[in-house]
C-alpha cells in the first residue's frame, strides 16, 4: 500500500474517533441525564402517569391538602398587593413627571413674560429718547427764531 493512502486513512479513523467520542460523551455533571418527562407541576388538567384519574383540586384545597393554611391564596394576595403598589409607583412617577413638565412650561411662560416686559421698557426708553430729541430739536428751532427775530431788529433800527 502507498503512503498516501496509509495517511488517508489514518485521518479518517481520526474522524471518526473524535465524532464518536463528542457525540457519546457522557454529560457534565450539572446536566441532566435520562429521559424528559413533563414535570407533574407543569399539567393543567390535574393528571399524571401516577394518577389519571385525577381532578383539579383549588388553590385553597391544595393548600389544605399539603398543610398550608391558605399560604398560596396568601401569596397570590401578596403578588397583586405588589403588583398594585408598583402601579402606584408607575402612576406616582407619571403624575411626578407631568408636574415636572407644568413646572417647566410655567417656568417658560415667566421667562416670556419677562422678555416682553424688557422688550416693552426697551420701546419705552426708545420713545422717551425720540420724544426728547423732538424737545431738543423744537428748542433749537425756537432759539434760531429768536435769533432771526434779533437780527431783523438789530436790521430795522440801523435803517
Amino acid at each position: 500500500m502507498s503512503k498516501t493512502l496509509w495517511i488517508a486513512g489514518g485521518i479518517a479513523v481520526a474522524i471518526g474517533v473524535v465524532a464518536y467520542v463528542g457525540y457519546n460523551a457522557m454529560p457534565a455533571g450539572n446536566d441532566g441525564a435520562g429521559t424528559i418527562v413533563e414535570a407533574k407541576r407543569a399539567q393543567t388538567n390535574g393528571t399524571n402517569a401516577m394518577n389519571p384519574n385525577a381532578t383539579l383540586a383549588t388553590a385553597d384545597e391544595r393548600a389544605k391538602d399539603s398543610g398550608a393554611s391558605g399560604d398560596v391564596t396568601d401569596r397570590n394576595q401578596a403578588d397583586r398587593n405588589q403588583a398594585d403598589r408598583n402601579q402606584a409607583d408607575r402612576n406616582q412617577a407619571d403624575r411626578n413627571q407631568a408636574d415636572r413638565n407644568q413646572a417647566d412650561r410655567n417656568q417658560a411662560d415667566r421667562n416670556q413674560a419677562d422678555r416682553n416686559q424688557a422688550d416693552r421698557n426697551q420701546a419705552d426708553r426708545n420713545q422717551a429718547d425720540r420724544n426728547q430729541a423732538d424737545r431738543n430739536q423744537a428748542d433749537r428751532n425756537q432759539a434760531d427764531r429768536n435769533q432771526a427775530d434779533r437780527d431783523s431788529a438789530d436790521r430795522s433800527s440801523q435803517n
